[in-house]
């Protein structure tokens, strides 16, 4: 079969979430897949600085840029798949139109997004998801969201594929600390810290973590410096505001974005991984802190408990004093601390990109 892959998530440099799932899967399926044939569909202008088109897996991928956007119906001629994540593009004529949902935020959760905006994706969506032949949700919470929203487009379509987390993670030996100091150091993490990993936008509720730590620092006066890792989102001035206004600027970190290899550093050497999100399609960073032994305190609703299982310390994100009594509770008990990040690791055993790659492949297949 000649399957093409819209890889334009991870074009640029700094990856994010849908840029490495791409990048994951496509090196997944170049291991365990030598029979089919794989486009690579991305879009580089000319003289394109900030852009370049990923290494080729394997022998049977080349690349198609689309240089000039004329679309994949024009460049993907006699393609029999198309895998995409995004709701822009339409598949090329005759094939079968594979979309992955990782989430629909602006539907499940709207909050500051500007009407157009959502009039906007949501007609989009809609548009895509009547058009595909099967609709790939990274979790059972996305399936559900999608049914709940939009049955009149999904029918019997969903499928869930969950998504792998990969080897880049790991857990590195405690004693070889002083090995990875230069790269704590560059971030600006000089003691113990409590660590989050995300964009900085509302839905992430990076507010209720600063207060939450804003408690644990008066209440039981917690060494632990805050470290905030990741790009800036949509909304953040409310973030930095809060940072002055709660007293405690000193002891918060803000990294910016941090590349997949100081990730895995900053999450083995981290006393705790807090993700305290309202709403997650799927929370990659769960398993990336479990892959590397840290233990982990995260959301009672949507997807977080999906993945985390009973690997983590579940919380209300609603309620300050519930992601406080979470931390703390991991803070100050080594035993559960420990029994976490065993746990961790069991259950992040359980999500590889070889599965996922095997499990997609079986759904091409059904074609």
């Amino acid at each position: 079969m000649n399957i093409a892959i819209d890889v334009r998530s991870i074009l640029k440099k700094e990856k994010t979430g849908i840029g490495y799932y791409t990048f994951n899967l496509i090196n997944a399926l170049a291991k365990i897949d030598r029979n089919n044939d794989y486009a690579l569909y991305s879009k580089i202008r000319f003289f394109s600085r900030d852009k370049k088109p990923p290494a080729l897996p394997g022998e049977n991928f080349r690349h198609k840029i689309d240089r000039f956007n004329l679309g994949p119906p024009v460049v993907l001629k006699n393609t029999d798949i198309f895998h995409t994540s995004a709701y822009d593009l339409k598949p090329p004529k005759g094939a079968k139109f594979v979309i992955t949902v990782h989430d629909i935020i602006p539907k499940v959760f709207p909050q500051g997004h500007p009407k157009d905006v959502l009039e906007k994706l949501d007609n989009l969506l809609k548009s895509v998801l009547a058009a595909a032949d099967v609709i790939l949700a990274d979790t059972k919470c996305t399936a559900n969201d999608l049914k709940r929203h939009y049955s009149g487009q999904t029918g019997q379509k969903i499928k869930v594929l969950y998504p792998g987390v990969g080897d880049e993670f790991c857990v590195l030996p405690q004693e070889a600390k002083n090995l990875y100091k230069e790269t704590l150091l560059k971030y600006n993490i000089y003691t113990n810290y409590i660590i989050y990993i995300g964009t900085i936008e509302p839905r992430k509720n990076i507010n209720g973590l600063m207060k939450a730590y804003k408690a644990l620092k008066s209440g039981h006066n917690i060494k632990q410096t805050l470290v905030i890792t990741g790009m800036k989102g949509w909304m953040y001035d409310d973030v930095f505001k809060l940072t002055e206004e709660l007293g405690f600027k000193k002891d918060i970190v803000f990294t910016g974005y941090v590349p997949c290899e100081d990730l895995k550093v900053l999450y083995n050497f981290a006393d705790v991984s807090v993700y305290p999100s309202f709403y997650e399609g799927a929370g990659l960073p769960i398993l990336e802190a479990f892959k590397c032994g840290c233990p982990v305190v995260t959301s009672n609703v949507s997807s977080m408990s999906e993945l985390a299982g009973d690997a983590a310390v579940l919380t209300d994100p609603y309620k300050i004093d519930s992601i406080a009594d979470g931390i703390y509770s991991v803070l100050s008990d080594v035993g559960l601390r420990n029994s976490l990040a065993q746990k961790g690791l069991k259950r992040a055993a359980e999500f590889s990109w070889d599965m996922t790659a095997k499990n997609l492949l079986e759904i091409f297949k059904g074609f």
